[in-house]
């Protein structure tokens, strides 16, 4: 089978994950909005990228086009685009279509309203497409590489930097696994305040999906090396702090931790945390 993935331009390093053979098509929904703030530019030219944007997009038919979005903009590139077959949120630019399907319901209730769900979010969305996929179980192995993650993509789900430092020196001390700290090369000049060069590694998703695989264990915040981690069947302990949601959004699959805390909030709202 073919695929062709949405991201948007701000999540174009993602598309290093993407199997060899897939097409990546980029969103501009950054440069739209940018381009909304500048008042040299006609107040439609926004307008008329987008239409452009689609134009491409539409002129291919697919045999299924699958929104795994719940918001209006994903809604409504469903909507244009040609399929036989379409699965998920669709917004005609006035109301929800195909609210037909109950997990689409769920999805819709529970997850673009924040409303506590009783279900992950993968789970959700497997079941809203009727896709059968059973997630690998998390096993032990050889590995003497425990990898840990300080940072997230937002400061209100990090752990405080002094317990990634106590936890990395806990592991070196009392353990004959080695602790490698991971971030991405903007991190360098805040992980090198804390670590020694020696201890951290820096690269982009392709080579750190290659560097999860080797690992015993991973230990993050709610961020993208945990989902790498568990598609490859390796251990994980999630840190789900501020208004991280360990049901929603903590690893998928049997054999991983999560430590959360006991706040009344818990999964605690922007104003909350």
């Amino acid at each position: 089978a073919e695929f062709t993935w949405i991201l948007q331009d701000s999540n174009s390093p993602m598309h290093e994950l993407l199997p060899e053979g897939d097409q990546c098509v980029l969103f501009p929904r950054r440069s739209l909005q940018e381009m909304a703030k500048l008042r040299s530019l006609p107040i439609g030219a926004p307008e008329v990228v987008m239409h452009e944007w689609l134009s491409h997009l539409t002129s291919v038919k697919f045999d299924w086009a699958l929104n795994l979005g719940h918001d209006k903009t994903s809604g409504y590139i469903l909507s244009q685009v040609q399929a036989d077959r379409k699965t998920g949120l669709e917004w005609d630019g006035k109301s929800w279509k195909s609210l037909d399907n109950e997990w689409l319901k769920y999805l819709n209730n529970h997850f673009s309203s924040g409303l506590k769900s009783e279900f992950h979010y993968v789970d959700v969305l497997l079941r809203m497409a009727d896709i059968p996929f059973t997630p690998p179980k998390a096993q032990k192995n050889k590995s003497k590489t425990i990898l840990l993650q300080p940072f997230t993509s937002d400061s209100k789900k990090n752990w405080s930097m002094p317990n990634w430092v106590q936890l990395q020196k806990w592991i070196t001390d009392n353990t004959d696994f080695k602790a490698v700290v991971v971030g991405a090369f903007f991190e360098e000049t805040e992980l090198l305040k804390s670590f020694a060069a020696e201890d951290i590694w820096l690269g982009g998703l392709g080579d750190l999906q290659t560097l999860v695989r080797t690992a015993a264990l991973v230990v993050a915040g709610d961020t993208g090396i945990i989902h790498m981690a568990a598609l490859a069947g390796i251990p994980t302990l999630t840190m789900s702090l501020g208004s991280s949601d360990p049901v929603k959004t903590s690893a998928f699959g049997q054999g991983h931790f999560v430590l959360s805390t006991t706040s009344e909030c818990r999964p605690c709202g922007h104003n909350d945390t």
